[in-house]
This record gives structure tokens, C-alpha cells and sequence, in this order.
């Protein structure tokens, strides 16, 4: 449905050309079966201050036919529309907001969705002295001019003042920027300029110390070339260990046979590595009363401790003696 609202004048609200158009939209989908004479009554209706007075002003053949009411609306209201003398932005703003919102048909965008467009597009100035609207756009638009314009000029001056300084503050910004960049660029000119007279002055002070002394005092003989002794290679010195570095003694593991005698022997070699070593770390394990000669397993176990295999003991052993690992403690 189109939102026709309520014609006032030329100066306050939309253009009678653009009225006229939108009735007769209202009147395409409202009004279809009312006769001519009813729509004149219903365009009444539609009318405010000047304009109710000027239709009910008129003879009754026009008044009462939308026909006849029409064309003489158009002609006296027209003529109004150039006798406005150069109406406020704000107010051409509010007209064309209404006109655009009565073009566009409530089955696709609802009143209260275009009026919450229009106070969106305000500036966050003008959004605090407007309240968010609940209805539809007449509502926003009436609203609107229910503000004084002193409210207006005071928040536009406010806008108006604050982008000034926006605008001075990047015009500032960017002046900066290209005095930054002036320098930077003058600084790696003299720079570059520094570097290359150092360079210059090093090769002049080198051309300089390689040229002769004085000449040769009879021309053709050269003075004989001075001999230049080069330096001797540094000497080696073999290093000396600090005196606090721990000492670290290789203790080599004695190998015992599995016989009574050999046990009593790893005794007393076991009670002789206390004594002499009282701080070593690592020692034979005290749980095994032999050392394990050549294999890993325990003794007492399946494996030949002779020759390392697995199918008979040592005492029925016929092959050859495996060695034992070196083992070391420290």
C-alpha cells in the first residue's frame, strides 16, 4: 500500500505533481470500484490548511468529480511550486525522502523499514536530536521538521566545523609526511656523498704510500729492493691440563672360572676393588657371584659360561673358551 500522507502547500512537503501521482497509485489498489464522485471526496479527505480550503472553495461540478478536480488542482498548485524561493537543502531533502518513499510499494519494503533507512543515512549529530522512528515515514518526516531549524544550523555549523578540522589535520599529516620524506632522501644523499670522498681520500692516501721515497740519484739504476721479513708462524705450546681436573682410572674386569676356588677368588678380588677404589661409581653386581664370561645371562642358568651356548653347562663343555667383553670402572 503507498503511504499518501496529507497535502499542506508546495512549500511544506512533496510537489502536487508527485500527490497527484501517488492518489492516484492509492486509488488504483484501494478505491477501484468507488465512482467519480466518491474519489473526489476521498482526494478531500487527503487535504490540510490552504489546500482544504482552496477545494472546498471550489463550485460543486468540481469538487464533487475527481475529474473535473484533478486538472484545476494540477493548474493552481503547479504554478505554486516556482513561487518557492530557494527553499532550505534540508527541506528539498525531507521532499525528494517523501516523494522516493511514496514510489516505492509496501509489498516490497515496509513503512517502518524505509523510515529506519532514511535515520540511518542522518549523521550521528543529527541521530541524536531526531528519535529513531516506530512508524513510517510521514511519522520521520513530521518529526523532522517539528525540530527547529536554529537545531539544524547549530548541529550542521558543529559538522561543518569538525570536518574543517579533519580535514586540516590530514592536510597537516601529509604536508608532514612529505617533509619527512624530503629529509630522509637529503640524508641518504649526503651520506652517500660522505662515503664516496672518504673512499676517494683512502685511495689518494694509498696512491701516495706506495711512490718511491726520492728518486735514484743516476737515471736507469733503481735502488735495490728492500727486503721485507715475514712474519714467523705462531708456535704451538702443547697445553697443559688444569691441576683440579679429575683423574680417571681404566679398571679392567678379571675373569674367574665357575668352580669353588674361582668363587673364593672373586672374593677376594671383589673385597680387594673396595679397598682400593672406595669411589667408584660403578661396580660388579653383588646379586651375581660371577662375572658373566662370555654370555649375558646369570649363572646357574641354561647357558654355557664357556663357550656361550644354550644346550648344556660348563662342566660338560667340550668346545673352545669364548673370551669375555672388556668391562671398565671408573
Amino acid at each position: 500500500m503507498v503511504d499518501v500522507g496529507v497535502f499542506c502547500s508546495v512549500g511544506e512537503g512533496i510537489s502536487a505533481t508527485h500527490f497527484i501521482r501517488a492518489f492516484n497509485r492509492y486509488l488504483f489498489e484501494n478505491c477501484t470500484n468507488q465512482d467519480d464522485e466518491h474519489s473526489a471526496k476521498l482526494f478531500l479527505s487527503f487535504q490540510d490548511g490552504h489546500t482544504e480550503k482552496w477545494v472546498e472553495a471550489q463550485p460543486n461540478d468540481v469538487k464533487n468529480s475527481w475529474k473535473a478536480l484533478k486538472p484545476a488542482f494540477l493548474a493552481r498548485f503547479q504554478l505554486d511550486e516556482t513561487s518557492v524561493e530557494s527553499p532550505q537543502e534540508w527541506d528539498k531533502w525531507l521532499r525528494c525522502l517523501l516523494e522516493l518513499s511514496m514510489d516505492v510499494l509496501s509489498e516490497m519494503v515496509t513503512q517502518w523499514g524505509l523510515a529506519h533507512a532514511a535515520w540511518m543515512s542522518l549523521s550521528s549529530e543529527l541521530q541524536t536530536a531526531i528519535p529513531q522512528p516506530k512508524k513510517g515515514v510521514i511519522e520521520f518526516i513530521n518529526t523532522c521538521k517539528s525540530v527547529p531549524w536554529s537545531t539544524y544550523e547549530c548541529i550542521l555549523d558543529e559538522h561543518d566545523q569538525r570536518e574543517e578540522v579533519i580535514k586540516e589535520i590530514r592536510h597537516r599529516k601529509q604536508h608532514d609526511m612529505e617533509i619527512h620524506w624530503e629529509l630522509k632522501n637529503k640524508l641518504q644523499c649526503d651520506l652517500a656523498t660522505s662515503i664516496e670522498e672518504q673512499v676517494h681520500k683512502a685511495l689518494d692516501s694509498l696512491h701516495f704510500q706506495m711512490m718511491p721515497v726520492s728518486l735514484p740519484m743516476q737515471q736507469g739504476q733503481l735502488s735495490p729492493p728492500q727486503m721485507h721479513q715475514l712474519p714467523a708462524p705462531p708456535v704451538h705450546q702443547p697445553l697443559t691440563p688444569p691441576c683440579n681436573i679429575a683423574q680417571f682410572t681404566e679398571i679392567t674386569q678379571q675373569t674367574f672360572l665357575d668352580t669353588p676356588q674361582g668363587k673364593m677368588n672373586y672374593e677376594a678380588a671383589l673385597c680387594d676393588f673396595k679397598i682400593h677404589h672406595p669411589h667408584a661409581t660403578i661396580q660388579p653386581p653383588k646379586d651375581e657371584p660371577y662375572p658373566l664370561t662370555p654370555g649375558t645371562l646369570p649363572a646357574r642358568s641354561n647357558e654355557c659360561h664357556h663357550c656361550g651356548q644354550d644346550d648344556h653347562r660348563q662342566v660338560t663343555c667340550i668346545d673352545g673358551a669364548v673370551l669375555q667383553p672388556e668391562q671398565n670402572y671408573c
